[in-house]
């Protein structure tokens, strides 16, 4: 189910964990995410205690919610039910747009719009195989209207701009076109040896303000998770894979940064797989130590059967 239960660390760093002393932290739970109290507290005063929890999710003690963070909304796990409504609840109508996990919590995670649609093909041999498919939009900048009042020194110099900025928009989005092709295209296996191949189409969209870099502003009008899902990819019974959004920003101090559909950030000297590191993160999976191999290493590699396990995990059955 994801959910963090044991922390230790090795303090006196004698390559040997002494379960008295260096278990840092026991969690277990009850089904909607509340802790079981009396022997699960910090065992030792180290400050090294794990915030993301219950299905990976960062716990928030801010103001003494105890509250757990999931991407987009708050989730309280002594009612079982969340603070905000559920993004996607126009298209699940039938349930409480407030539930957790459609209240099937022994089996069930709590689903955040974050998944690529599944199809599952029965083969003649009697083996499955699988496609992954996904949007991958990339913002750019409209382009700057010239004005007719505008000289023709004027009307060259923004011409001239939108000619750069158009440019530099081309180049980047072929990189990471390149990149995810490289990454994603072809046949893959998982691991029960099935084959998996990867749909991924990608289109431009030319907004106000292609960095959004900031929480929370708007694209068009539109939320970036808004904007996302807007963008998706619909499939059979009207499900939705909301598209990855790359956008334009490059200033950023480590190699990359993805809030939920949404890259924000890319540095342009990170090294080669970045993008495709990145872009692993809209089909929900999460970073794992950046030293286990596969595109979440560091630096990415090739992408790896148990990451194709977990993008199948997380995605959403098209058929």
């Amino acid at each position: 189910m994801g959910n963090n239960r044991l922390v230790y660390a090795d303090l006196n760093k004698d390559g040997v964990i002494n379960p008295a002393t260096e278990i840092i932290e026991e969690n277990n739970y009850y089904p909607f995410g509340l802790k079981h109290k009396g022997y699960n507290e910090l065992s030792t005063e180290n400050p090294a205690g794990h915030k993301y929890k219950f299905q990976e999710q960062e716990r928030n003690e801010e103001l003494g919610l105890n509250w757990d963070s999931f991407k987009w909304r708050n989730y309280d796990y002594a009612i079982g039910r969340f603070m905000n409504i559920d993004p996607l609840a126009e298209q699940y109508s039938y349930q409480s747009p407030y539930n957790f996990a459609e209240n099937k919590v022994i089996d069930h995670v709590e689903l955040e719009g974050l998944e690529g649609l599944h199809h599952t093909l029965a083969n003649k041999d009697g083996t499955k195989s699988h496609i992954i498919q996904k949007n991958v939009v990339f913002l750019r900048q409209k382009p700057q209207v010239v004005p007719e009042s505008s000289t023709q020194r004027q009307q060259n110099r923004i011409e001239r701009r939108n000619r750069d900025i158009a440019s530099e928009e081309i180049g980047r989005f072929n990189q990471i076109k390149n990149e995810l092709k490289n990454t994603y295209g072809g046949e893959h296996k998982n691991t029960k040896g099935e084959t998996v191949t990867f749909e991924i189409s990608f289109k431009e969209v030319y907004v106000d303000n292609p960095k959004a870099d900031t929480k929370g502003e708007l694209v068009d009008g539109l939320n970036k998770y808004q904007f996302s899902y807007v963008e998706g990819l619909t499939g059979k019974d009207g499900k939705v894979a909301p598209a990855a959004i790359f956008t334009s920003n490059t200033e950023y101090s480590s190699h990359g940064s993805t809030q939920g559909n949404i890259v924000n950030k890319n540095n342009s000297n990170a090294p080669y797989g970045t993008y495709s590191h990145e872009f692993i993160h809209t089909l929900a999976v999460p970073d794992n130590g950046y030293n286990k191999g596969g595109v979440l290493n560091s630096p990415p590699q090739s992408l790896i059967p148990i990451e194709i396990d977990e993008i199948i995990n997380k995605s959403v059955p098209a058929n």
